[in-house]
């Protein structure tokens, strides 16, 4: 494979595709016998037992194209409209949902020749959004048999690394492949330090059971740019509160944090810059249609800003207008550019 140049390589789990459900009592998912977190892990069974609770209640569901990064990769190029090079390295499953999700990807003109086929099946996630809960959904999700890390090649894995701007992997990776990931953001740093310096490794911590897997030294070493809420950072890091977690993941002031706190807005710290970004407009609950992916697109929007060389400010700017429009939609992608 030839070294290609690009803006923004994302590396994921696996491919998986969302089942996006409409609001559902909290209560549900407790007398499922399943704890109310943001994100777990269940098996293909569960799912389709749940899946068939929910329409015997009337519950209707959309199916998307989804999974963290993979939202956000697609979530960038629509915004770059064309402008930006952006990759996915990721295994897909021999299957229509794998199929399915890398063509999702190719319609919003990510390159996906680092996609990997294997044997198996492709994921699933069940995203119900929650009422009566202080959580606003929760992911039930399934990986498939297929796994990025065991299939991936480290030569290919490097001429993706060596011309590109930012390389994000998804924090979920630490819940089951901590080794596995921590090896390979090793290598990412030794190219990183001996064939481009201008390599921003980043690292979105994904959901609070995952960041808790998390080594604070590690991320501090080989991490530049760490994106995740509140919650997530606070797992990570056991501080609740933006100031004591930048004292100690940034003490260096040469990191990028993405510090999001849902109705509170978030904070951006860009090395020794940081600002206080306030959250959207008010927006009536009947604009909410669909929460899953706002993270997501806020990431998006914050790096769309950053490889245009907007100040840290109108990054977020950028950022919350993405995640607002998001939340107004079913799924987690854009329709279309908003800047």
């Amino acid at each position: 494979m030839s070294i290609q140049q690009f803006d923004v390589v994302v590396v994921r789990e696996t491919a998986i595709v969302d089942v996006i459900v409409e609001p559902t009592d909290a209560q549900f998912i407790m007398d499922e016998g399943l704890p109310l977190a943001e994100w777990q892990l269940v098996s293909r069974e569960k799912q389709i037992h749940i899946e068939q609770q929910l329409k015997d209640l009337g519950k209707k569901y959309t199916q998307m194209a989804g999974g963290q990064l993979s939202n956000t990769i697609a979530n960038l190029a629509l915004l770059g409209e064309g402008q930006l090079n952006t990759a996915i390295l990721c295994a897909f499953g021999d299957d229509d949902l794998g199929q399915y999700f890398k063509e999702s990807l190719q319609n919003a003109s990510v390159d996906t020749s680092g996609m990997i086929m294997g044997e198996g099946s492709s994921g699933l996630c069940m995203s119900i959004s929650l009422t009566n809960s202080d959580l606003s959904k929760t992911m039930l999700t399934y990986l498939g048999d297929v796994k990025t890390l065991e299939l991936i090649d480290k030569e290919a894995f490097r001429n993706f690394c060596i011309d590109t701007r930012y390389l994000l992997f998804e924090g979920y990776f630490f819940k089951n492949e901590q080794t596995e990931v921590e090896e390979l953001i090793r290598f990412a740093s030794e190219i990183q330090t001996l064939d481009n310096q201008g390599l921003t490794i980043g690292l979105t911590l994904s959901s609070a059971n995952a960041a808790e897997c998390m080594e604070v030294d590690f991320i501090r070493q080989h991490i530049n740019l760490i994106a995740g809420n509140k919650e997530e950072f606070e797992a990570l890091t056991g501080r609740d509160n933006f100031e004591e977690v930048n004292q100690l993941l940034n003490p260096n002031k040469d990191k990028t944090l993405i510090y999001t706190n849902g109705k509170e807005g978030a904070v951006l710290a860009v090395r020794e810059q940081i600002e206080q970004i306030p959250p959207a407009e008010y927006l009536q609950a009947a604009e909410i249609v669909d929460v899953t992916g706002a993270g997501d697109g806020f990431l998006a929007g914050v790096l769309y800003g950053l490889l245009n060389n907007k100040s840290v400010a109108e990054a977020g700017e950028i950022a919350t207008k993405v995640s607002t429009q998001i939340i107004k939609t079913i799924g987690a992608r854009l329709q279309k550019p908003l800047v």
